[in-house]
Parts: C-alpha cells; sequence; structure tokens
C-alpha cells in the first residue's frame, strides 16, 4: 500500500510501508531509499508522497516458441502480434513495463528472466515470484542494456525461476524498492 499523495504523512506511516517494527528517521537508509533520495542531501516526509515499498504484478502468460529458443514466455504489449500476455498493473513508480520474457536457449542450455521498463535506472533491484502452482522464489534482477536481467544455466535459480513460469496460468512478479 502507497503512502499518501496528499494530506498528512507521518513516520509512523513509513514505518509501516517499509514493515519495520522499530522507530524510523528520514536519515535512516531504508528511508532514504525509498525517497530516492541519496545522503547527504536534505529529505523531508513531503519526499515521500505516493512511495511504495513493493509493486505486485498479476502476470497471465502467452507461449509460443520461435528459433532456437523454446518456452518463450512474454507478457504485455511488446509483441502484440504474438498474442503477448498481460501483466497489472502496467507500470512500476510510474514507468511503463515493456515487456517480461522467460527462455530457454536450447543450444546454448542456457535459461534467462527479463523484465524491461522503460526509463528505469539503477543497479539491482529485489524481486519474488510466486506461481498459481505454489513455487515461490525471491532473487535480484541487475540492469544491464536498458533491462533488468538474469541468466544462468542447468540446475541454476533462474532456470528454477523460467520453468515455474513456463508452467504457470499466472505469477505475481513482486518488486521491492
Amino acid at each position: 500500500m502507497a503512502l499518501p499523495t496528499s494530506g498528512e504523512i507521518s513516520l509512523d506511516m513509513v514505518r509501516r510501508e517499509l514493515g519495520r517494527s522499530n522507530t524510523v528517521a528520514l536519515g535512516d537508509a531504508d528511508v532514504r531509499n525509498l525517497a530516492k533520495i541519496a545522503s547527504p542531501n536534505p529529505i523531508s516526509l513531503s519526499d515521500l508522497r505516493g512511495k511504495q515499498r513493493a509493486v505486485v504484478v498479476r502476470v497471465t502468460p502467452r507461449r509460443w516458441q520461435e528459433g532456437g529458443i523454446t518456452n518463450l514466455v512474454i507478457y504485455t504489449g511488446y509483441r502484440k502480434s504474438n498474442g503477448a500476455g498481460s501483466v497489472d498493473p502496467t507500470s512500476i513508480h510510474g514507468h511503463a513495463i515493456s515487456e517480461i520474457t522467460a527462455a530457454t536457449f536450447m543450444q546454448r542450455q542456457e535459461h534467462a528472466f527479463r523484465l524491461f521498463i522503460t526509463q528505469f535506472s539503477g543497479a539491482t533491484i529485489s524481486c519474488r515470484i510466486r506461481t498459481d502452482k505454489g513455487y515461490q522464489q525471491d532473487f535480484p534482477l541487475s540492469y544491464a542494456s536498458g533491462a533488468y536481467l538474469t541468466k544462468g544455466g542447468a540446475g541454476s535459480t533462474v532456470e528454477k525461476i523460467v520453468e515455474a513460469v513456463v508452467n504457470s496460468s499466472w505469477f505475481d512478479l513482486t518488486i521491492f524498492s
């Protein structure tokens, strides 16, 4: 649940948004991260208006195969001509989700999970996948070439994530700020 965009904001509201049981101060690292204001820059409660610790995106997949890639799963309007699936909501902190892809490259025995968010920058974001079949996994996605991307070989966490989402009717992707 996001902090209010208008009206009063208290440090207790910020504490609850961050999921902390102890007190918070404006200068705390997680409060600054939520506001996206680096130290030593000044910060105020108004910098936290509308901020949200986590966004849960419900993804309904559409699958197909293409070239040397099997189990390609892509969601959103990126490839409408191929019958792309859907996401809800379609943006994260005001940035549109352009693509979510899970793929297995058979020739290279490599697996990839990619999340492309327009005009989004940063080093690493924390994510959680939870599928309709009960699979759950926390993992980081690192920013590279305009997209968040993680790769892995056989037996890797990425392979397990790709297999889980490819075999699901829906999955929730929680993105922590």
